[in-house]
């Protein structure tokens, strides 16, 4: 039997691009694939606030953007602002998760 999967907020009409791995991203769900496949690309920049306003104003996911506005100002570590967006959207398994931050850290 498969696991199911919710999808968070809208379907952007504008994508994000996240330059350090050349992609577009349509939704917040492609953002987490993109920060556990590519997690080694992953730098101080992902935290400069254009991922939160995205995901507020073409997703619609106003606690999420508020959250890591939030942990931004307190001075995290980019591999904890990305576990805040894979914790919220509960995308990939926990083990997963903690690699992709764990990868991001070194």
């Amino acid at each position: 039997m498969g696991k199911l999967s919710l999808c968070l907020g809208k379907y952007a009409k504008k994508p994000f691009f996240m330059e350090k791995a050349g992609v577009n991203l349509y939704s917040v769900e492609e953002v987490c694939y993109c920060l556990l496949k590519e997690a080694y690309l992953m730098e101080q920049d992902l935290m400069d606030g254009k991922l939160a306003d995205w995901l507020l104003k073409e997703c619609g996911l106003e606690e999420l953007a508020g959250l890591l506005e939030e942990r931004s100002r307190e001075g995290c570590t980019v591999g904890e602002y990305a576990g805040v967006v894979l914790e919220y959207v509960g995308y990939g398994e926990p083990e997963a998760r903690a690699k992709a931050v764990e990868t991001m850290e070194s």
